[in-house]
């Protein structure tokens, strides 16, 4: 009969020996070649290279039936045959893919203290065609996606940390831009330079993403037809959007809080619309520069103090721009509201009604001269809470105009919010 005191010493034995056989396994699937981080770069370069790659698990490349990548890390190190870095580059490609679940970060080997003398990237895509790129993680790189050339992607509920770039589309050539549709959806940005930047680019949804202290959420350059919508961005440190050159681009639906610069800034760029975002913030909430054709509708713009912050805290900020209508909007607590600049060699043309100014130290600001409308022109214009007037007959507009200067006034100041 075992004695209790033998019983004991057998139990303890016996998880010894468990334990053991545990850090053995560990340390024999740690050394086992597949599980160990990917460092060569993996090039795939047509639809017969991606079929027969060891790097996918299964599919058939169809629409039912993709080709998968899945479940590898990638430790991005230094590739004799290119001055840049990669995990992994596709290109050439029109089967159904989906990349999941993959992670790319530099390897331990490769001093990243070298930025930007070397740039890592994890994924490079070019001219490949229904791809997806799903739950990665992309981290300290330079660039966590690439994609170039006439691309059809999408980019879902992937993380990007610490990034120079998160995802970075470039570019068309030559004097038509190619048939290209990048979708970004519910994507987490934290701590990178640019989330995402387009460059020279035709076609992009930017949906539903969340940027968390990046310089820029969003940044275009010379791009056409972005869709930037129902994004969260918080203290970026440069703009939550910044588009410079193109245009026929829509930004709504967005919440932007507490940015250190501008919250949207357009420069150079032509028929936009900017609409029922929500902005919160101790800078500007949407500057307009050398651009035309802008719509700024139905938004939020309120500031959020900081004390002491040195920023430029106006609602909407409209320099040496044309053909611009600020209309439906909410301004309250900012230095300025809404400030107009202009010469008398450039006609701006901006038109200003139906919206309200509440709380602001100066309410408006116009140089542009008489060829600012800053009512519609026929019976509606703004809701001034320093508005000094009185409304005898009771019809809702102010008896007198509301002046801005000796050459801009509000016809029609309304006595209380308008409502849409």
């Amino acid at each position: 009969m075992v004695q209790p005191r033998s019983k004991v010493l057998l139990a303890i034995l016996i998880a010894a020996i468990v334990v053991a056989s545990l850090l053995l396994a560990s340390v024999y699937f740690w050394d086992d070649e597949e599980s160990s981080p990917v460092e060569e770069t993996v090039r795939i370069q047509s639809d017969e290279q991606l079929a027969s790659s060891e790097y996918v698990t299964t599919g058939d490349g169809t629409e039912d039936n993709p080709y998968i990548m899945e479940d590898t890390a990638f430790a991005v190190s230094d590739d004799p045959q290119s001055g840049d870095d990669y995990g992994l580059m596709i290109s050439g490609t029109e089967s159904h893919l989906v990349i999941r679940a993959l992670t790319f970060e530099p390897s331990p080997s490769v001093d990243v203290s070298i930025y930007p003398g070397e740039f890592y990237y994890g994924i490079a895509l070019s001219s490949v065609h229904n791809v997806t790129v799903i739950q990665c993680e992309f981290g300290s790189l330079y660039c966590g996606v690439r994609v170039s050339g006439k691309s059809e992607v999408n980019i879902t509920t992937n993380t990007f940390r610490t990034c120079t770039v998160g995802v970075l589309l470039r570019e068309w050539d030559g004097d038509s831009m190619p048939y290209s549709s990048v979708t970004l959806w519910g994507n987490e940005f934290n701590e990178c330079g640019y989330a995402v930047e387009m460059m020279r680019w035709w076609y992009t949804e930017v949906l539903d993403n969340t940027f968390r202290s990046c310089d820029v959420g969003v940044g275009g350059w010379d791009t056409y037809g972005s869709i930037i919508m129902g994004n969260e961005a918080s203290s970026s440190r440069m703009a939550s959007v910044h588009l410079t050159g193109g245009g026929f681009a829509s930004i709504g639906d967005n919440r932007f809080s507490d940015d250190l610069s501008e919250s949207i800034k357009l420069a150079s760029v032509s028929h936009v619309t900017v609409s029922n975002n929500t902005v919160a913030t101790p800078g500007c909430g949407v500057l307009i520069s050398k651009s035309d054709n802008v719509s700024v509708i139905d938004n939020d713009i309120e500031r959020h103090w900081y004390d002491d912050y040195p920023a430029v805290n106006i609602g909407v900020y409209i320099l040496l721009s044309t053909a611009v209508n600020v209309t439906w909007n909410s301004v309250s607590n900012m230095a300025v509201g809404v400030a107009v600049v202009t010469n008398d060699d450039f006609p701006s043309y901006v038109n200003v009604h139906h919206n309200s100014f509440a709380s602001n130290q100066v309410s408006a600001i116009d140089t542009g001269g008489a060829g600012n409308s800053w009512d519609d022109g026929v019976s509606v214009g703004n809701y001034w809470d320093d508005y000094p007037g009185l409304d005898d007959d009771e019809d809702g507009i102010g008896d007198t105009p509301y002046l801005i200067d000796g050459d801009s006034l509000d016809r029609y100041p309304l006595m209380s919010y308008p409502v849409r």
